[in-house]
């Protein structure tokens, strides 16, 4: 039994012996969940510890969540330093935010909303549209920022450098209207 708990007045201590691999006692791990009720610390005491594996962490997981539920102090340092690690990630997620408080809109209210979405999308693509003809226009009057390294490396990209991916993608598809086309041809 890798995974051991004994009750001192206000204190849990839970003793992590051995290897805990592939830990799956469902027993064992409800009666240390219930062992948290009526408790103010939970430490660790994994000086023998061998081996473990995610499924010690995700016991463990379960404890911290039984622990903060109940407003429980745990003290994790004498775990080894990657395991505490994995629940401090584990625990700083938030794994179910609040949902946004979503109200039922009218009939008219929806279509006005739908409409001022509508309106934005289309002024922040006529932005963009401006923009990038603003660019194209500096670009060929030449007054366009732009160092000539930079445009030949980007020339260099699209030229033979891209042969080979070309050339095995037109490969592929000319294989694949080869199959569908055999039976018709």
């Amino acid at each position: 039994m890798p995974l051991k708990f004994l009750r001192e007045q206000k204190s849990l201590i839970v003793e992590l012996k051995g290897d805990v691999v592939r830990y799956d006692s469902q027993p064992e791990l409800a009666d240390l969940l219930e062992a948290v009720d009526g408790v103010q610390k939970v430490s660790f005491v994994a000086d023998e510890l061998g081996k473990w594996d995610s499924t010690m962490i995700s016991a463990l997981y379960q404890l911290a969540l039984k622990a903060k539920e109940k407003s429980v102090e745990i003290e994790w340092k004498s775990l080894p330093k990657n395991a505490k690690r994995l629940l401090e990630l584990a625990l700083a997620v938030d794994r179910k935010p609040e949902a946004k408080n979503q109200h039922k809109l009218s009939f008219f209210e929806g279509i006005g909303e739908k409409g001022i979405s509508i309106f934005e999308t289309v002024c922040k693509a006529g932005s963009f549209l401006k923009e990038s003809l603003v660019s194209v226009g500096r670009f060929f009057s030449g007054k366009a920022v732009m160092r000539w390294v930079d445009f030949e490396f980007s020339l260099e990209d699209c030229s033979y450098k891209a042969v080979g991916i070309v050339s095995l993608v037109s490969f592929m598809v000319g294989l694949i209207l080869a199959f569908v086309g055999a039976i018709q041809l």
